[in-house]
């Protein structure tokens, strides 16, 4: 079973289940921080997955992605104050020459 929607700001989401022989369940969600692609992969051994199961997987993806989007957005802030430091010091050390 395969399952693909665009859900925010054309986000492609996709889930799909396969049943391999002599598997444990897992589910693997891959996903790129610079990719607008978020892909989760369910294997179900002798268990069927309904659209219902994978559109909560989805929505905890989506879940996940805000709150990557929010870790970035606080490093990019840290990146920047370092910057800056670094920019002071440098100041600092050339007025002091």
């Amino acid at each position: 079973m395969k399952f693909s929607k665009n859900i925010i700001d054309g986000v492609e989401a996709t889930a799909s289940s396969t049943t391999p022989a002599n598997a444990t369940p897992n589910i693997t969600i891959a996903a790129s921080a610079t990719s607008d692609t978020i892909t989760a992969a369910i294997a179900t051994p002798n268990m069927t997955t309904s659209d219902a199961d994978i559109t909560d997987i989805i929505k905890l993806i989506i879940q996940l992605q805000a709150q990557n989007e929010a870790i970035l957005e606080q490093i990019k802030k840290i990146h920047d104050q370092n910057v800056q430091l670094r920019n002071d010091i440098q100041s600092l050390v050339k007025s002091t020459k």
